[in-house]
Protein backbone atom coordinates (compact mmCIF):
# COMPACT_ATOMS: atom_id res chain seq x y z
CA UNK A 1 0.00 0.00 0.00
CA UNK A 2 2.89 2.43 0.62
CA UNK A 3 3.86 2.07 -2.70
CA UNK A 4 0.16 2.20 -4.15
CA UNK A 5 1.21 -0.33 -6.34
CA UNK A 6 -2.27 -1.48 -7.87
CA UNK A 7 -1.17 -4.25 -9.54
CA UNK A 8 0.62 -5.59 -6.38
CA UNK A 9 -2.65 -4.52 -3.87
CA UNK A 10 -5.14 -6.42 -5.91
CA UNK A 11 -3.07 -9.62 -6.85
CA UNK A 12 -2.97 -9.76 -2.61
CA UNK A 13 -7.02 -10.57 -2.61
CA UNK A 14 -8.78 -13.72 -3.56
CA UNK A 15 -11.09 -13.42 -6.34
CA UNK A 16 -14.32 -13.82 -4.37
CA UNK A 17 -12.79 -11.36 -1.94
CA UNK A 18 -15.24 -9.25 0.88
CA UNK A 19 -14.72 -6.10 2.90
CA UNK A 20 -17.08 -4.34 5.15
CA UNK A 21 -17.52 -1.77 7.41
CA UNK A 22 -18.61 -2.79 11.14
CA UNK A 23 -20.91 -5.20 11.37
CA UNK A 24 -22.40 -4.05 7.74
CA UNK A 25 -23.32 -5.94 4.62
CA UNK A 26 -20.25 -7.14 2.78
CA UNK A 27 -19.58 -6.24 -0.61
CA UNK A 28 -17.83 -9.15 -2.75
CA UNK A 29 -16.17 -10.54 -5.88
CA UNK A 30 -16.92 -7.88 -8.04
CA UNK A 31 -17.98 -5.41 -6.23
CA UNK A 32 -15.15 -5.67 -3.46
CA UNK A 33 -12.36 -5.22 -6.19
CA UNK A 34 -14.48 -1.90 -7.31
CA UNK A 35 -14.58 -0.25 -4.06
CA UNK A 36 -10.69 -1.64 -3.22
CA UNK A 37 -10.03 0.38 -6.62
CA UNK A 38 -12.35 3.68 -6.12
CA UNK A 39 -11.54 3.64 -2.01
CA UNK A 40 -7.94 2.13 -1.70
CA UNK A 41 -5.85 2.72 -4.96
CA UNK A 42 -6.91 5.59 -6.60
CA UNK A 43 -7.05 7.52 -3.41
CA UNK A 44 -3.64 6.19 -2.41
CA UNK A 45 -4.71 4.40 1.27
CA UNK A 46 -2.26 3.36 3.15
CA UNK A 47 -1.68 2.27 6.93
CA UNK A 48 1.64 4.15 8.90
CA UNK A 49 3.09 2.70 11.66
CA UNK A 50 0.80 -0.63 10.94
CA UNK A 51 1.15 -2.79 14.03
CA UNK A 52 0.22 -6.75 12.02
CA UNK A 53 -0.93 -9.24 15.01
CA UNK A 54 -1.59 -13.09 13.03
CA UNK A 55 -3.68 -15.44 15.03
CA UNK A 56 -4.05 -18.61 13.26
CA UNK A 57 -5.75 -17.41 9.39
CA UNK A 58 -6.56 -13.67 10.90
CA UNK A 59 -4.36 -10.60 10.82
CA UNK A 60 -4.97 -7.63 12.45
CA UNK A 61 -3.79 -4.27 11.46
CA UNK A 62 -3.49 -0.99 13.47
CA UNK A 63 -2.00 2.39 12.77
CA UNK A 64 -3.14 5.23 11.49
CA UNK A 65 -4.95 4.91 7.94
CA UNK A 66 -4.43 7.98 5.20
CA UNK A 67 -5.80 8.26 2.19
CA UNK A 68 -6.40 11.52 -0.20
CA UNK A 69 -8.73 13.90 2.06
CA UNK A 70 -8.96 11.13 4.70
CA UNK A 71 -7.78 9.93 8.17
CA UNK A 72 -8.56 7.50 10.93
CA UNK A 73 -7.37 5.10 12.91
CA UNK A 74 -6.99 1.60 11.11
CA UNK A 75 -7.98 -1.41 12.91
CA UNK A 76 -8.91 -3.98 10.09
CA UNK A 77 -9.20 -7.38 10.53
CA UNK A 78 -8.55 -9.97 7.64
CA UNK A 79 -8.51 -13.31 7.10
CA UNK A 80 -6.41 -15.22 4.94
CA UNK A 81 -6.53 -18.28 3.30
CA UNK A 82 -4.85 -20.08 0.75
CA UNK A 83 -1.92 -17.33 0.59
CA UNK A 84 -4.87 -14.70 -0.27
CA UNK A 85 -6.87 -12.38 1.75
CA UNK A 86 -10.66 -13.83 1.60
CA UNK A 87 -11.89 -10.74 3.98
CA UNK A 88 -11.23 -7.35 4.67
CA UNK A 89 -13.38 -5.94 7.54
CA UNK A 90 -13.19 -2.21 8.74
CA UNK A 91 -13.92 -2.34 12.92
CA UNK A 92 -14.77 0.49 15.08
Amino acid sequence: MAANDGEKIRSLFAANASQAYGNGTAKSGEAFFRWLDSDIIQRNGRVENAQLTASGNEVVATGQYQSNGYSSQADFLFTVEDGRITSWRMRY
